[in-house]
C-alpha cells in the first residue's frame, strides 16, 4: 500500500503551478446556480462562493504526522483553516489510476487506496476532514489533474467515461466548483477538446462551476495554454476563470515578482481576446482581471530562485491593486512545515498572513474643504475606490466651480480615478457679484472659532490699510491665536486668499507667488493647507504672530488693477495628547516623513 510520507516518502509533484476557484461577473457569465445535492460520500454540500476569492492549495496526498494536526495521516484541514484564517481550500490532486469500462477509477495523487469505497484509514481520515471542514462553514474545490500524468483527459477519448467519473466525483463530495489543472503532458488541444465536450455535458446537469489552471509565461499562457482555453471555449464551457501558475519560469526570469506582475497583465489581455473571438463575450479591463486568478509556489524550489515574503508582498498588493479574481499560492503545507521539498519555510506561517492581505479592507477617508460653504460630510472608502462625488455646497453671493486637490486651485480633482491615501479635496468659488467694500483692497474676512470639546482657539488680527495695497508694499496684517479654552492645546491655521476683479472674476492668488505673507519661524507649513504653532498654547495664552505683513508681487499684471484681496483664515485646536492631535488632524496616522513627520515630531516631544 502506498502512502505519501512527508519526510520519507517523497511523490515527486513538479506542478509549478496551481488551481483556484476565482470570480465572474454574472451578468457577463450567466453562469447557472450549482444544483445543491446531498453528498453521496457523506461530506456536506458546497455553497456559493465569494468574488473575489482566497483558496490557497493543499496537497490532500500528503501523509501528516504533527500532533492535532491530521486523522490517520489525512490533514486536519479545520485545525490548518484556524492557524492561517483561510476559509477556503484549493484541494490538490484527484488522478486517474486505471480505466474501467464505464469510467476511470481515481484516487487522491493518484493512489487507488485513497479513493471512495476504499476502508484504508487515511482515506477514511480524508472523508472525516473533508466533512468538518464544511460543518465549520468553510468550503474547498477539487483540483483534476495537476503535473503527473495521469489526468482523466490523458486517460480516454470516450466522452462518456468522462462524463460518468466527474459526475461521480461531484455528487460524491457535493461539489459546487471544480479546477482542471492543465499541464506538462495533460497539455494539447485534442485531448482538452474531447474533456471540454464532457464538461460541457457535466456543467449543464450539475451547475457546476469550472476554473482552468494554466502555464504562463511573463508574455502570459505559454502556446499550449492558449490552446487547450480555446478548447473549453469553443465547447461553450463556461469558465468562472483563468488561474495561472506565476512560478518556475526558468529561461533566465530572475525577477519572479516582475514576471508575475507582466504574466498577469497579458494573460488578462489573451483572455479579452478569446472570450471575444470564441464566445462572443466582450470584456471591460475590470472584467477581465476578474477572470484571472494567479498561485506562486512559496519559498524556495529546486532550480529557480527563492520567492521571499518581501516579494510575496508585492505579489498580494498587485493582485489587490488589480482587483483580480482570486489568490491562491502553493501550498499551505508548505507554510505550515508539513512539506519540505527543496528545504523548510522559515519561520512557521510566514506567507499565510501575507495572502490574507488581499482581501483585507484598507480604508481611506476624503475631507471637504468648502472654504465657508456648506458642510460636505467626509467619505470613508476602501483604498483603490472611486469617489462618490458628493452634491455641491452652497455658499451665499458665490457659485461652486469644483473640487480640487489643492488649496490653491491648480489642479482639479478627477471623480474617474481611484483614492489612494486620505485626501483633502478643497472647492473653489467664484463670486456672482462684485464684492462690496467701503475702502480700496480693503476686504479681510475672516473665519474665527473652531471648538472642539471643550478646546476653543479665537483669531486675533489687526488690519491696518486705510487705501489701495501698492504692489511690493508691505501691508500691516498681524495674525495671531489666541486660547479662549480652559486647558493646553495645540492650534493650526488655514490661509485661504482670493483676489477679485470688480466684475466677480477670480484671480489666481498663491501664497508665495502672488501674495507674500512674512510667515514666522514660530509656524511651520504642513503641505496640507494648515500651518501648524510649533508651541503649547495654554489656556489664555496668545501665540506669536503667524504674520505681521501682507505684500502683492511686484510682477502682477494690470489685471489685478483695482481688485480686491480676501484673506478666509480657519483655526483648529486639539489636545496635546499624541492621540488627540493625530486623531483630530491626520485621523489617527503617525507621519514620520515630510513636512508632517516634522510637525509631528515637534509635538509630540511637547506633551
Amino acid at each position: 500500500m502506498k502512502k505519501i510520507v512527508t519526510g520519507l516518502m517523497t511523490v515527486v509533484f513538479l506542478f509549478c503551478g496551481w488551481t483556484v476557484p476565482g470570480h465572474a461577473k454574472e451578468e457577463l457569465a450567466c453562469l447557472k446556480t450549482p444544483i445543491i445535492r446531498a453528498s453521496d460520500y457523506g461530506v456536506g454540500v458546497g455553497k456559493s462562493w465569494p468574488r473575489p476569492v482566497l483558496a490557497p492549495y493543499f496537497n490532500m496526498g500528503t501523509y501528516v504526522r504533527k500532533e492535532g494536526y491530521h486523522y490517520k495521516g489525512a490533514p486536519n484541514l479545520v485545525a490548518f483553516a484556524e492557524d492561517t484564517g483561510f476559509d477556503y481550500f484549493n484541494l490538490g490532486f484527484i488522478q486517474g489510476v486505471f480505466t474501467e469500462s464505464d469510467r476511470i477509477h481515481w484516487g487522491w495523487a493518484g493512489y487507488g487506496e485513497l479513493s471512495e469505497g476504499s476502508t484504508d484509514p487515511q482515506y477514511l481520515g480524508i472523508k472525516r476532514t473533508l466533512k468538518e471542514f464544511r460543518e465549520s462553514g468553510r468550503d474547498f474545490t477539487v483540483s483534476f489533474g495537476g503535473a503527473k500524468p495521469t489526468a482523466f483527459w490523458q486517460m480516454t477519448e470516450d466522452v462518456d467515461v468522462l462524463v460518468n467519473t466527474y459526475r461521480e466525483i461531484i455528487q460524491g463530495y457535493g461539489l459546487t466548483r471544480i479546477d482542471l489543472d492543465i499541464e506538462g503532458t495533460g497539455t494539447g488541444y485534442a485531448k482538452n477538446k474531447v474533456n471540454a465536450k464532457a464538461i460541457k455535458r457535466i456543467q449543464e446537469e450539475t451547475g457546476v462551476q469550472v476554473t482552468l489552471t494554466l502555464p504562463v509565461m511573463p508574455q502570459g499562457l505559454i502556446k499550449a495554454g492558449q490552446d487547450d482555453l480555446r478548447a473549453y471555449l469553443e465547447e461553450g464551457v463556461q469558465l468562472e476563470l483563468i488561474n495561472i501558475m506565476t512560478m518556475c519560469y526558468g529561461g533566465g526570469v530572475t525577477d519572479y515578482v516582475q514576471a508575475s506582475k507582466e504574466a498577469v497583465e497579458n494573460t488578462k489581455e489573451q483572455v479579452k481576446h478569446f472570450f471575444h473571438t470564441y464566445q462572443g463575450i466582450t470584456l471591460t479591463e475590470e472584467q477581465a482581471y476578474q477572470k484571472i486568478g494567479s498561485t506562486p509556489l512559496i519559498g524556495a524550489r529546486a532550480g529557480h530562485p527563492t520567492f521571499t515574503q518581501e516579494q510575496m508582498k508585492e505579489l498580494v498588493a498587485h493582485a489587490r491593486e488589480k482587483k483580480i479574481g482570486q489568490l491562491a499560492f502553493w501550498s499551505v503545507g508548505r507554510d505550515a512545515q508539513i512539506e519540505n521539498q527543496d528545504g523548510m519555510i522559515e519561520p512557521l506561517y510566514s506567507y499565510s498572513p501575507i495572502a490574507n492581505g488581499f482581501l483585507r479592507s484598507e480604508p481611506v477617508t476624503v475631507r471637504f474643504e468648502t472654504a465657508g460653504g456648506s458642510r460636505i460630510t467626509d467619505q470613508t472608502i476602501e483604498k483603490g475606490e472611486k469617489l462618490s462625488r458628493p452634491a455641491d455646497p452652497v455658499k451665499d453671493g458665490f457659485t461652486f466651480q469644483g473640487w480640487y486637490k489643492d488649496a490653491a486651485h491648480t489642479e482639479a480633482w478627477d471623480f474617474s480615478q481611484p483614492v489612494m491615501s486620505d485626501l483633502i479635496l478643497y472647492g473653489k468659488w467664484e463670486a456672482k457679484t462684485p464684492p462690496q467694500q467701503t475702502k480700496k483692497g480693503k476686504t479681510d474676512k475672516r473665519t474665527n472659532n473652531f471648538q472642539i470639546g471643550n478646546l476653543e482657539a479665537e483669531l486675533v488680527e489687526a488690519f491696518e490699510s486705510e487705501k489701495g495695497i501698492e504692489l511690493n508694499s508691505p501691508v500691516k496684517k498681524e495674525v495671531a491665536v489666541k486660547n479662549t479654552g480652559s486647558i493646553p492645546q495645540f492650534v493650526r491655521v488655514m490661509i485661504h486668499p482670493e483676489i477679485v476683479q470688480a466684475d466677480g472674476t477670480i484671480l489666481p492668488s498663491k501664497i508665495g507667488k502672488v501674495i507674500h505673507l512674512d510667515i514666522s519661524n514660530e509656524w511651520q507649513a504642513g503641505g496640507d493647507g494648515f500651518y501648524y504653532y510649533k508651541g503649547r498654547l495654554e489656556s489664555k495664552d496668545t501665540t506669536p504672530n503667524l504674520f505681521t505683513t501682507v505684500r502683492l508681487d511686484s510682477g502682477l499684471s494690470a489685471e489685478y488693477k483695482d481688485a480686491a484681496l480676501e484673506l478666509q483664515l480657519k483655526v483648529e485646536a486639539a489636545g496635546t495628547t499624541t492621540d488627540s492631535y493625530r486623531d483630530t488632524w491626520w485621523r489617527g496616522e503617525n507621519p514620520t516623513t515630510g513636512e508632517l513627520g516634522g510637525i509631528n515630531q515637534v509635538l509630540s516631544g511637547l506633551q
